[in-house]
């Protein structure tokens, strides 16, 4: 891991998109000759093919003087090949003219052919015209390739035809993935026949990206290893850098930014920044969406600017758009509309074909809709809709048909949003696209909320995290951002729903499913957590059983991405038939390895199964007859808060979270700084305020010794026992109270159960500690030997004891960490 970790950082400071972008396909061996290694044949670096590139011309120069026309040509060719690796596309094209022109004088139809197929790659990595009247360099790119292949196929050069083949596959890319994978398969046929390895690999790397654009991750992967040997075989560094760092997007399709990151790390050392640039800025953009996924949003930026300043040297247009678009997006999901809008304009002059310029449109409608521009929204929503349909992608056509209904929905056209939203979830049904199904169900609830449909409401919301609980990684392109940005969000929507229908219908128990529901919600957050850094927080489990584990949750996402992929396409019944019975196996597998896992080491469960108690097992499980469970949730519209003890079950309706964050950070902010003279005052005032929001409406059931705490956003941050009980004359509640702070009572519950489930033997952790929070930070900072120096203040000095806990010596990190219960005590 901290190889890891200092391979990040080194990648981090080195000056370096979607791996869907195309490539530069400069390659092309053929023509400037794979047979021998010296710089003349084959120039690797800048250096080199300027100064095999000055040669050239300077033949040329000594050729044309000389009349001999077809020599000039050979080296034209040459040169326009050179020109195009040293990323200036323009001249590229101008020399493969003037060597067709020379052609004419003395014929040679292979040299014919192959200048037809550079200037193709020259047109086809060109950016886009200026003049508006002027034909479109990918439709020039086409026609010469097209002519290419004819030209081919008449004289039998079948070396010609497969490389104009390849790079024929890469214009139709640009429209329809499935149609270039057949085409370079026409290629790979060829090279195959030849045994042309270079060639061979050329055509599965080109392949693997064509399956990656439709997500078809394994047989993208699939294609890229064999290409890797290929080009491990060639001793071919760039080319071997090119598909690790491709193969560094499948990690990050898994959502395995460890292995991607490794990818990224092996890439780099192998390429030559000044040759190959596009390379390199496809590195920066694998960073870049692997910290826009993570939610580092700053640092998904840097990379991305990099990577667009490497794109812009190489001329790229598709890597240009791709990457304003990606920033366009960042600065949207930080709250930058303007800057926003800037980028994604920049992304539509860039982007010339169809499927890029959808995305971005899809991206643009999301941004009016924020600010309230609907009109402006359904017209780049529709535009993109119709794109998506045209080109057949009906998963990313499901997703803008969403967000037309969020317009409609957010203008409180109900009836209209609804129809768009019903549209939507039967494609994202159908295709078993679970993360856009339970952002749909959310949205449904919402809106049905809005118009006071409740029952309506929680069907469509309690469908939403039903869905979502099958859910453990999501792939990157989803409405999870669109319509809430956290799963947290659907459980405290499906809260206030139940407290809304508790509100009408007091006596049919949804107050106390509220608040099951909460403490499900609590389970799920801390279990994703835990999951998440699962790897080393496990160590009881066998490596070989926790690898394979692993290896087999990431092959069932990846199944499950090509069962929607097949589904988009339309396919057979067979191949949908023959999918459905390896996820069928791989998912029978999964959950006898789980078994067995959990069967040696119990507290597997601990990190892998979100578990909430009901009320009644809570009521007599958990609490004694000295316990008041005090649980609060926080939400945007209302605030709530329950007691319960073994024989009573209260709910109340708070503020706002704003009003309840505001009084808690100012409280925070006191205690967090070094007291002043006027300080003690306004604390005082702060914490009345506090308590007057959390404490005064729950006072009356707070009847018991001790208060078990289950607290909710900022109110994790505020020492409760600092706070007021406005029915004991305002005195604090450590005067009256033994507080005890834990993430929920399903927690506190289990934890207890397995003490009594303890085998004798264990051994005993005692763990104490002062730590220094932010709240007592300025006590600490003068303290050179780091011990506790007491302010100057009546603020009574707090110190935080960990309870003894007895563990096993297998005892996973978690497992310490779950059975720690904070208390305060004076």
């Amino acid at each position: 891991m901290r190889a890891t970790v200092a391979l990040l950082l080194i990648l981090l400071s080195l000056p370096l998109l979607e791996v869907n972008a195309p490539r530069r396909s400069a390659s092309l061996g053929a023509v400037m000759g794979q047979t021998s290694p010296s710089p003349t044949n084959n120039p690797i670096t800048v250096e080199e093919r300027r100064s095999v590139l000055n040669e050239l011309e300077a033949s040329i120069r000594l050729a044309l003087s000389k009349g001999k026309t077809l020599e000039a040509a050979r080296s034209l060719t040459r040169a326009g090949r050179l020109q195009l690796l040293l990323n200036d596309p323009k001249t590229a094209v101008a020399s493969h003219l003037q060597a067709l022109d020379l052609l004419r004088q003395s014929p040679d139809p292979q040299l014919v052919i192959d200048n037809l197929t550079g200037k193709g790659a020259a047109y086809l990595n060109m950016p886009p015209s200026t003049d508006p009247n002027a034909p479109d360099n990918l439709d020039l790119a086409q026609a010469a390739l097209e002519e290419a292949i004819k030209s081919s196929r008449d004289i039998h050069y079948v070396a010609g035809e497969a490389e104009a083949l390849l790079l024929l596959s890469e214009r139709q890319n640009l429209a329809n993935h499935a149609t270039a994978v057949v085409t370079a398969q026409e290629a790979l046929a060829i090279w195959k026949n030849e045994n042309n390895k270079d060639g061979l690999a050329r055509a599965y790397d080109k392949i693997g990206t064509y399956y990656y654009a439709q997500n078809l991750v394994a047989e993208a992967s699939e294609n890229w290893e064999r290409a890797l040997t290929l080009f491990r075989g060639l001793n071919d560094k760039a080319k071997q850098a090119s598909i690790l760092i491709s193969l560094a997007f499948v990690e990050y399709k898994k959502a395995d930014w460890q292995a991607s990151v490794t990818y990224l790390g092996r890439a780099y050392p192998m390429l030559d920044e000044q040759a190959e640039p596009m390379q390199m800025g496809r590195l920066a953009a694998g960073l870049g969406a692997s910290f826009m996924e993570s939610g580092s949003l700053e640092l998904a930026v840097t990379q991305y600017q990099r990577a667009l300043d490497l794109y812009r040297r190489a001329e790229d247009r598709s890597g240009i758009g791709y990457t304003t678009r990606s920033l366009g997006l960042l600065s949207f999901l930080s709250g930058d509309l303007n800057q926003s809008m800037n980028y994604l304009e920049e992304a539509l002059k860039a982007y010339k074909f169809e499927l890029g310029t959808a995305s971005v449109l899809e991206i643009r409608g999301r941004v009016h809709i924020v600010r309230g521009e609907y009109a402006a929204a359904l017209t780049d929503l529709e535009s993109a809709l119709n794109l998506y349909t045209k080109i057949g992608n009906p998963n990313e056509a499901a997703r803008v048909v969403a967000l037309i209904g969020q317009a409609y929905d957010r203008q409180g056209q109900s009836s209209r949003a609804r129809d768009y939203y019903e549209q939507a979830l039967k494609t994202f049904v159908t295709q078993h696209d679970r993360v856009n199904q339970s952002a749909v169900y959310y949205a449904l609830g919402k809106m049905e909320m809005k118009v006071r449909d409740y029952d309506s409401a929680s069907e469509h919301l309690r469908q939403s995290i039903e869905v979502t609980e099958g859910i453990r990684l999501r792939p990157s392109a989803d409405l999870m951002s669109a319509f809430s940005a956290t799963v947290q969000d659907r459980y405290e929507a499906y809260v206030e729903c139940l407290m809304k229908q508790h509100e009408l219908q007091p006596t049919h128990g949804f107050a106390i499913k509220a608040f099951e529901t909460s403490e499900l919600g609590r389970a799920r957050t801390l279990s994703e957590m835990l999951l998440a850094m699962q790897a080393n927080l496990a160590p009881g489990v066998d490596p070989k059983l926790a690898a394979r584990q692993k290896l087999l949750q990431q092959v069932i996402r990846l199944r499950e991405n090509d069962r929607v992929s097949l589904l988009a396409q339309t396919a057979g019944p067979e191949k949908l038939k023959a999918l459905e019975d390896v996820i069928a196996r791989l998912e029978v597998e999964y959950k006898t390895l789980t078994d067995t896992i959990r069967a040696r080491f119990p507290a597997y469960d601990e990190i892998s199964r979100p578990t909430a108690w009901d009320l009644s097992r809570i009521e007599s499980d958990v609490l004694s007859d000295d316990d008041v469970l005090l649980e609060y949730i926080l939400g945007a519209e209302n605030s709530y808060a329950w007691t319960i003890t073994r024989n009573g079950f209260t709910s109340y309706k708070l503020g706002p979270q704003k009003n309840i964050n505001e009084a808690g950070r100012r409280v925070y902010d006191l205690l967090s700084n070094p007291p002043t003279s006027g300080s003690e005052a306004e604390l005082k005032k702060a914490t009345a305020e506090l308590s007057r929001l959390v404490i005064a409406p729950v006072a009356t059931t707070l009847n018991k010794k001790r208060i078990i705490l289950v607290a909710d956003g900022s109110l994790n941050y505020i020492p409760f026992q600092l706070l007021l009980n406005s029915l004991a004359n305002n005195e604090p509640l450590i005067a009256n109270y033994e507080i005890v702070n834990v993430p929920s009572a399903s927690i506190l519950g289990q934890l207890r159960q397995e003490k009594q489930q303890r085998r004798p033997g264990m051994k005993v952790l005692a763990a104490f500690g002062d730590p220094v929070f932010a709240s007592n930070y300025a006590q600490y900072k003068n303290s050179s030997a780091g011990e506790f120096v007491a302010a100057d203040t009546e603020i009574p000095t707090w110190q935080h004891a960990w309870r003894d806990i007895e563990v096993e010596e297998t005892s996973s990190i978690p497992t310490v960490f779950n059975r720690c219960c904070t208390r305060s005590v004076s």
